[in-house]
């Protein structure tokens, strides 16, 4: 069973062995409250974060950068080789280079999801 700790735009994810995986962003089922100003300014190690467009992302990781409509929204994975296993993932507020990046993660987040 997983436990979570949400704080300030930050959600940790836990199972029996520890920590399993994070997202930082707004919470869902509570958008208005804002996100930490040090959360906002977290970046990837290619320099994306939070607010930034779908075309940065696009130009950040090229072919490793993927973009979908799934059953929760616009969701993106970023996988360490172009068809490699996803590293990063996280929801973007649609599928348009315009649209931005509300959300940013990594791990084993699905039941957080």
């Amino acid at each position: 069973m997983s436990k979570f700790l949400r704080w300030d735009g930050v959600m940790l994810v836990f199972s029996a062995d520890g920590l399993t995986g994070y997202l930082i962003g707004p919470r869902p089922a509570d958008p208005i409250t804002p996100v930490a100003q040090d959360v906002q300014r977290a970046t990837t190690v290619e320099g994306l974060r939070l607010g930034d467009s779908v075309e940065k992302a696009r130009q950040a990781y090229g072919a490793r950068f993927k973009l979908e409509e799934t059953s929760l929204g616009p969701e993106f994975y970023i996988a360490n080789e172009p068809d490699g296993f996803p590293v990063l993932l996280g929801f973007t507020t649609g599928l348009t280079d315009v649209d931005t990046v509300e959300h940013i993660g990594a791990g084993d987040i699905c039941a957080a999801r």
